[in-house]
């Protein structure tokens, strides 16, 4: 019996507005949890900044992007409310966009800032009823 298939899904995550503080008060425990998924090959991470820190200052994070390895949408979406940002409230949660089948970095741009996709990137709210 041949193993399921899994796809690339990337996630992408704002923060809901001032809640930077709140994010860095739960942010261990979010590395925490990622930690045994990623070791798995589940989760790859980044997150979304306002600006590019310059030394010494602090990052201002406005949300999460991270790359799953999955078979489903349902997958994904077990992992991310399973995340303490999420139960913590940090994600705006109807801002949150999925993507399957990822082709590049320049995806993710026109992905987040809402310009035209090429048809084969499709774009799934995480509010749909999206069945793969």
């Amino acid at each position: 019996m041949a193993a399921p298939t899994k796809h690339e899904w990337i996630v992408i995550l704002p923060d809901h507005e001032g809640v930077l503080e709140q994010r860095m008060k739960v942010r261990q425990a979010h590395f925490d949890n990622l930690e045994l998924r990623k070791e798995h090959g589940f989760w790859k991470l980044g997150a979304l900044l306002e600006t590019q820190p310059k030394e010494g200052e602090t990052l201002k994070i406005k949300g999460s992007v991270m790359l799953a390895q999955a078979e489903s949408k349902e997958e994904v979406m077990v992992a991310l409310k399973e995340d303490p940002y999420y139960r913590s409230n940090i994600w705006d949660w109807e801002k949150v966009r999925l993507a399957l089948d990822l082709l590049s970095i320049t995806t993710v741009i026109y992905i987040y800032r809402k310009e035209v996709l090429t048809s084969q990137v499709e774009i799934i709210p995480v509010s749909s009823d999206y069945q793969r």
